[in-house]
């Protein structure tokens, strides 16, 4: 049953509900009524009910005076602050917890004392503070200082206002267990002596001999540290997406920049880059990190599409697409015993057209990273399939393209072959201009061949770019355009890596679908 507090007129609250930032999500909890347990045992008891999720992967659970603060094996940790009630009587000395994963509840016990201050004059007195024992001033002045190498978490967010950091310190760590009858096994501890059975005494850091020395704690005992980096790379805007939200973003920048030949950044990098250019929703610094459409210096007629391509989850992954048959392989199959053969060879080239001709790549994602190689503040280039005469840009010539489908074991091969592909582009190279003047645009364009293109080298990018003849323009453009022209044309052979395995996306897809003849 729910009591009051020993102290005469204090009022027990009802259950305190809040909403606490975890890493990139919000996370409802409450704090049932704090519980007086009747002698002989007697005690305090204080329940946190969370999500169960939260404590799925809970590692440790560490308790002061006024926090409590969880630890996750993912990282994305927690910090609930104490009610009002319970930090005055908290024995963060002697309290020991215990974690119900599949209830969502955490369960904080503690021997009963006239004061929670009380208990900690009289700790301070022990260590060799003989100062006049009084009330323990309220707010985070009052928290015993940890070690000088022991360093407490940060908090990613305050429940009664928006995303907010602030440094917290912890000079008590609680031990944890679970019920028996709860899955997940024991959870760590830090900082204290765990016991094997449901719950743990917490054991203060500094010794109990004498007055606590800067870095006594660690000299004797080694502490564990805590990675607390990834709340640095999570922004105020992040923080208010779930995390299925936040990984969708990243996929599309991941799409993005291999649509225009770029090396993405893989997700914990991206989240630190976006948290690095900071500001609000819509930022210029952030909108330019991930451009909307194609992200070029000039806006083209695929910007729509560029955004539907790049939004658009692929099932399979990019990473999970099978890879196509070579072609000798499959004309070793077409003896197949019942073996359909269909012929997709007039379909397959204009597919391939189409896919070749938005290849594209450019140096204004450099410009976001002004150390990378062939950036040069004062040009901007864009690499584009076409020509000026606005005839076919992309030439494909003899070969042909042949699914092999039978029916009665479920089984599905293809596979084609192009030879004298030929991919022309058009380079846009913009200098910035003298004060007072217009900018100069000069254009180059050129060709890239490809004597055989063929199924079963992709995914392999490497292999694909050594098939490739890209050809500088002719006349050769000067040295300090050509600097910044090489990085650009190796990029556009990655694009066209990229765009010729969503070809073959294609070509499985109508496979699969029955569509594939002309």
């Amino acid at each position: 049953s729910s009591l009051p507090p020993a102290d005469a007129g204090a009022v027990v609250p009802a259950v305190v509900p809040a909403v606490v930032v975890v890493a990139a999500r919000a996370v409802a909890m409450a704090f049932s009524p704090l519980e007086r347990v009747p002698p002989p045992e007697g005690g305090w008891l204080l329940t946190l009910e969370v999500e169960p999720e939260l404590l799925a992967q809970a590692t440790g659970v560490h308790v002061s005076a006024t926090e409590v603060y969880i630890e996750r094996a993912d990282a994305e940790n927690a910090v609930f602050e104490l009610p009002a009630d319970a930090a005055r009587v908290m024995d963060d000395g002697q309290a020991t917890c215990k974690l119900h994963r599949r209830r969502g509840r955490l369960v904080l016990s503690w021997p009963a004392a006239a004061d929670g201050a009380a208990v900690r004059a009289a700790a301070g007195a022990a260590a060799g503070d003989l100062g006049p024992a009084g009330p323990a001033p309220a707010g985070p002045e009052a928290r015993p200082p940890l070690p000088a190498c022991a360093k407490g978490p940060r908090r990613v967010a305050a429940p009664s206002a928006p995303s907010q950091r602030a440094s917290l310190d912890y000079s008590r760590f609680a031990a944890i267990g679970d019920d028996d009858d709860d899955d997940g096994g024991d959870v760590g501890t830090r900082g204290g002596g765990g016991a094997s059975s449901g719950a743990a005494e917490v054991r203060p850091l500094a010794p109990s001999g004498g007055a606590a020395k800067p870095g006594a704690a660690c000299a004797g005992k080694k502490l564990a540290s805590i990675d607390y980096s990834r709340f640095e790379g999570v922004s105020e805007e992040d923080a208010t997406l779930d995390a299925s939200e936040l990984r969708a973003c990243w996929r599309r920048h991941v799409k993005l920049r291999r649509m225009r030949g770029e090396e993405p950044l893989d997700f914990e990098r991206w989240c630190r880059a976006r948290a690095k250019l900071g500001g609000t929703t819509g930022s210029d610094d952030r909108a330019a990190m991930d451009p909307r459409g194609r992200g070029l210096w000039r806006k083209t007629f695929l910007e729509d599409a560029f955004e539907e391509l790049a939004v658009a989850e692929d099932r399979p992954a990019d990473e999970e697409l099978p890879k196509l048959v070579a072609p000798d392989m499959l004309s070793a199959m077409q003896s197949w015993p019942g073996a359909n053969k269909v012929d997709a060879t007039a379909w397959a080239r204009r597919a391939l057209q189409t896919e070749l001709s938005k290849a594209c790549s450019t140096d204004r994602a450099a410009a976001m990273e002004p150390g990378r190689v062939g950036f040069n503040g004062d040009i901007r280039v864009d690499a584009l399939i076409g020509r000026p005469d606005n005839q076919m840009a992309v030439e494909v010539g003899d070969g042909n393209a042949v699914l092999l489908i039978h029916p009665d074991e479920n089984q599905l091969l293809c596979g084609y072959r192009f030879t004298g592909v030929k991919v022309r582009y058009v380079v846009s190279l913009v200098e910035r201009p003298s004060s007072g003047a217009e900018p100069t645009e000069h254009l180059y364009t050129g060709t890239v061949e490809v004597p055989e293109l063929m199924s079963g080298v992709l995914p392999d990018v490497a292999a694909f770019t050594e098939r490739l003849r890209t050809s500088m323009p002719d006349p050769k453009p000067r040295d300090a355009h050509r600097k910044a022209l090489r990085p650009i044309l190796q990029r556009l052979e990655l694009s066209l890596a990229y765009f010729a395995r969503r070809f073959e996306r294609q070509l499985l897809q109508r496979a699969f679908a029955g569509e594939a003849a002309p």
